[in-house]
């Protein structure tokens, strides 16, 4: 629970007649984490090569999966087909598509010049194309202005003009005939009215134009109902061939993960310790026992300690069921490296405990509950319902300490609750401050098991014992301040200059440094009470003004309803989310900064298939 599963490292070495049945035999089992082979000047190996049919495999997976994006195939796949049988039967859909993909997007560009052509403002002034154009004693333009201009011209002394123009409402369209020798005088006054030319097709009419987009889209429509056709009958076989292509081809290229000689191949990876044995004999029987498997010892002497060293071991987490939500929040921090503790049961306890300390009201915690088992029925991936179920326990622990703090929407329902969170302040912040205490000592813990198991005894001392020492230390002084121990301040000092001579050794100037560190992230712990206090007193607001609407009586009570209805709505909302970051917060930065360095490689075998 508090380890990854165990991985043993495997070297796989045989002849190259063997290698594709290997690969196959591999792909299976879904058990290997390979690691890539690196080719260094001392090695006579070269990176392997890939099997001749991966070109053919990954030609054809481009034009099929841009095929089911091009017509939005999802879902599962189902393939029951020969391999010749399915590539022939793609051949035919993907050369009638490719067909009726061109037109379309010829169709669909013809669409869109069409309607440009109608929107264009000269179209509005009715008059043929052939009328606005091919004077020899005329300039015409032809466009858009920000006004009439019609008068402005006769204010010129710009006669012998010709304006066709009509209001556009944000704008005018205009026709302008002029003499030839006035055009530089008129095109300068079009400058002052914001003049935009615009120019109309030749035989452009709006009849012409609206029949032909009207046959554009005709012949879209039906091109759109092939391959809707397509997709109903053949979304299936799609996605079930393209599963199927994919595997081949991760299949086909593997090789280049692994080490080859001209006769000879050799892979390495990971795979869990109790299926170590399961992965040998199969291998073995693909090849008919001509492949050689040897499991490689990671061992070194340091400290006069004997440790595994496994960094590049991959991480598989391995967790009791009420625990696997739990890994999401850790994936969004960082997987641990594979020596190091997982973290994860110890918050399944810790996050739900913050959580319901926080927000702890019956009202709250029922409500919530029932939401977030109702939004499992509409989030269905994984990381969503891994969220919703932290969610839904975190809910849960709320409505426990509820009953412990009395609070039900607010409202007092037990004359003497366990703990009164207005009245009890100076205790509550004493637990907040307890609890605190305890999960950074938890951390220090955890932190002196890493340590020891990696680095030695001395170094666990020196750099997490020494944290504890130093808290034992603090705590004789505080006992004899308040006459409960006598020689405390003597022992106290002691072992406080003990525990930072050590930090000195373990970490330099960077373990002093951060000595203010410990008060800061124990004081840190009293938002566990803060957050809780302002969502009650929030809540207890809301009720008196309810309770004022209410005493007045009539349609105020409408009113009240509403009050309490958004009051308590808003406070529910800001107390579950300050609850869940808090509780992360506390967990990300006080708790795992004590023992946590992740950086961990997850476990990924070859051959897995991800869920749909």
């Amino acid at each position: 629970m508090l380890k990854a599963r165990e991985m043993s490292h495997l070297r796989i070495s045989g002849p190259k007649s063997k290698q594709k049945e290997v690969v196959n035999a591999l792909y299976e089992l879904d058990l290997l984490h390979l690691i890539n082979f690196k080719k260094t000047e001392d090695t006579f190996l070269d990176i392997g090569i890939p099997f001749i049919e991966g070109d053919t495999y990954s030609s054809e997976l481009v034009k099929l999966r841009g095929l089911i994006s091009y017509l939005k195939i999802s879902g599962k796949g189902n393939f029951n087909l020969k391999m010749d049988q399915a590539a022939g039967k793609f051949s035919d859909i993907y050369a009638d598509f490719e067909i009726n993909a061109k037109c379309y997007d010829k169709l669909k560009k013809e669409r869109e010049s069409l309607n440009n052509s109608l929107n264009n403002p000269l179209l509005k002034l009715e008059t043929k194309n052939d009328l606005l154009e091919g004077y020899k004693s005329l300039e015409v333009f032809k466009g858009t202005i920000k006004a009439p201009i019609k008068e402005e011209l006769a204010k010129r002394g710009l006669r012998n003009c010709h304006v066709i123009e009509k209001n556009l409402g944000t704008e005018f369209v205009i026709a302008l005939f002029v003499p030839r020798k006035k055009a530089n005088d008129v095109l300068s006054l079009l400058k002052e009215f914001n003049f935009k030319e615009r120019r109309l097709d030749s035989g452009s009419d709006q009849n012409q134009l609206e029949r032909k987009l009207k046959q554009v889209n005709d012949e879209i429509k039906t091109i759109e109902e092939k391959f809707k056709k397509t997709t109903n009958e053949n979304a299936a076989f799609l996605s079930g061939y393209e599963k199927k292509l994919s595997e081949l081809s991760e299949k086909a290229e593997v090789p280049l993960r692994f080490g080859a000689s001209r006769n000879a191949f050799i892979a390495s990876g990971w795979v869990p310790t109790d299926s170590a044995k399961k992965l040998k004999d199969a291998i073995s029987k693909s090849a008919s026992n001509m492949i050689h498997i040897e499991e490689i010892e990671h061992k070194t002497e340091e400290h006069n300690h004997n440790h595994e060293i496994q960094e590049d071991a991959p991480v598989a987490l391995n967790n009791p069921g009420f625990a696997k939500p739990y890994e999401f929040l850790l994936d969004l921090y960082s997987l641990p490296k594979y020596a190091e503790i997982d973290p994860t049961i110890l918050m399944a306890f810790t996050f739900p405990l913050f959580f319901g300390f926080m927000l702890g009201d019956i009202g709250y915690g029922i409500v919530t509950t029932i939401i977030f088992f109702l939004l499992k029925r509409f989030f269905k991936s994984k990381d969503m319902q891994a969220l919703l179920n932290i969610l839904l326990i975190a809910s849960i622990s709320s409505i426990l300490f509820g009953f412990i703090f009395g609070e039900f929407f607010g409202l007092e329902i037990f004359e003497h609750p366990i703990l009164n969170r207005v009245h009890d302040i100076p205790t509550m912040m004493m637990i907040a401050i307890i609890v605190g205490v305890i999960h950074l000592n938890v951390g220090f813990m955890v932190g002196f098991y890493n340590v020891l198991k990696n680095h030695g005894l001395v170094k666990a001392i020196q750099e997490k014992l020494s944290w504890l020492i130093l808290e034992i230390g603090i705590a004789c002084i505080g006992l004899q301040m308040i006459g409960a121990f006598e020689f405390g301040t003597i022992i106290g000092a002691i072992l406080a200059l003990a525990a930072v001579v050590m930090l000195y050794l373990a970490e330099g100037p960077k373990g002093i440094i951060e000595l203010p560190s410990l008060l800061s992230n124990t004081l840190s712990y009293i938002r566990l009470f803060g957050i809780g206090l302002s969502s009650v007193i929030l809540a207890v607001i809301v009720n008196k003004f309810a309770n004022i609407f209410i005493s007045m009586g009539g349609f105020y009570i409408i009113g009240a309803i509403l009050v309490l209805l958004v009051g308590h709505a808003l406070n529910m909302f800001l107390g579950v989310l300050g609850s869940f970051i808090q509780s992360v917060r506390l967990h990300y930065v006080e708790f795992f900064t004590k023992f946590f360095e992740g950086g961990g490689i997850s476990y990924s075998p070859f051959g897995r298939k991800e869920l749909q």
